[in-house]
């Protein structure tokens, strides 16, 4: 996606994935070497331009790169990239909350979409009676659903991380020069935990 093509709205949430690879990269690059970082950093364009040129030939130029990587760092690889989607997660999870405050602070007050408001809108539109809405939502059952899977636990000192990163990001919209910087560098630090905290445990928790 270019930046043309990002929404107004959007951009903060664009620069905000942008400034937190590039964090990711510092510390890559910081602990694991250089080699490392250029082996991520060349899968992470080639991905990039894949995704925006849809072309066979950048599929087969992305996998050469990929099969060529050493036994010994390829790990490290996955684990950057794995690092990267869950920072990119964050940033998304703060931009919905960036973008119901500035909903809010809007004065036309118009409907979110999708929102049962924006719903209720769309049924009067289409001629829909009080009572049918009624009726339509009295029929509905909301249930909640709990899945769990062995393969997808995330440890629990990932996710305090992930908050933390969440409650920086946030303050990192508002406050002084010198508050912002100090916060960045808070947000470098948690990034850096992250890269040493293994993923999952590696023995059995003590009852």
């Amino acid at each position: 996606m270019s930046s043309l093509d990002i929404r107004p709205e959007d951009q903060p949430l664009y620069a905000d994935i942008r400034w937190l690879a590039g964090l990711l990269g510092r510390v890559v690059q910081r602990l694991e070497g250089d080699e490392c970082f250029r082996t991520v950093e060349t899968l992470r364009v080639l991905s990039r331009d894949r995704r925006r040129e849809a072309s066979d030939g950048g599929f087969e130029k992305l996998m050469a790169e990929v099969e060529a990587i050493p036994l010994e760092r390829i790990g490290k690889v996955a684990r950057a990239f794995s690092l990267l989607f869950l920072l990119i997660n964050t940033a998304e999870q703060v931009h919905r909350v960036r973008r119901r405050a500035a909903y809010w602070e809007r004065s036309d007050k118009k409907p979110q979409p999708a929102s049962p408001r924006w719903a209720f809108g769309q049924l009067k539109a289409r001629g829909k009676s009080p009572s049918e809405v009624r009726e339509l939502v009295e029929r509905m059952e909301v249930r909640p659903v709990l899945t769990a899977h062995p393969t997808e636990a995330t440890r629990r000192t990932i996710l305090q991380l992930q908050a933390r990163v969440a409650r920086a990001l946030r303050k990192r919209d508002t406050g002084t020069e010198s508050q912002r910087t100090r916060v960045e560098q808070a947000i470098e630090g948690e990034i850096e935990l992250l890269w040493l905290t293994d993923e999952v445990r590696r023995d059995r928790p003590s009852v």
